[in-house]
């Protein structure tokens, strides 16, 4: 019966620290209105460099170094993860603004299957977005942003057809 008690309570727990980053994610990512100019601009590739933020290849290469210490690492570690949470509050928010320029076309699209697709394109991005921030929360776990830059494409692809060229 402890066990049993003790397993609700650690469920309850995980359920409360992913809805406490949805939501956070969700309110850091406010996104200010859209404009045509912005989103003819807006380039996914943009977000390319928080890819490597976290790339073992770094560490390895400065720790070949003449003078290397190991706790020059770990605070290259530490400002790297600080960039990248910066990087993902903004891809959540161009995110917002991407969404909501497509819920807005959505509207006049004959294609009336885009409202699921831009659902589920919701859902994949911010629980992919869950998943980054908690696996930030532990040092020394790896973390994989592609899965968010996909999400990203998938709505700005949705839109290129009714924007005028760049």
């Amino acid at each position: 019966m402890g066990t049993l008690i003790v397993a609700t309570l650690a469920g309850l727990f995980v359920m409360a620290v992913v809805l406490a980053l949805i939501r956070r994610s969700i309110r850091m990512a406010a996104a200010p209105g859209v404009d045509p100019r912005w989103l003819t601009e807006f380039s996914v590739e943009s977000y390319g460099p928080m890819t490597r933020l976290l790339n073992e290849e770094d560490y390895r290469f400065l720790a070949s170094q003449k003078g290397y210490e190991p706790g020059l690492a770990k605070k290259l570690r530490r400002e790297r993860r600080i960039v990248l949470k910066m990087y993902l509050s903004s891809l959540g928010s161009d995110f917002n603004r991407l969404h909501r320029a497509a819920r807005v076309l959505a509207v006049y699209a004959p294609d009336t299957n885009i409202a699921s697709t831009l659902l589920s394109s919701y859902v994949t991005f911010w629980w992919g977005m869950v998943q980054v921030r908690a696996r930030l929360l532990v040092p020394g776990v790896s973390v994989d942003v592609a899965g968010l830059l996909v999400s990203v494409s998938s709505v700005r692809q949705r839109l290129a057809p009714v924007l005028p060229a760049a």
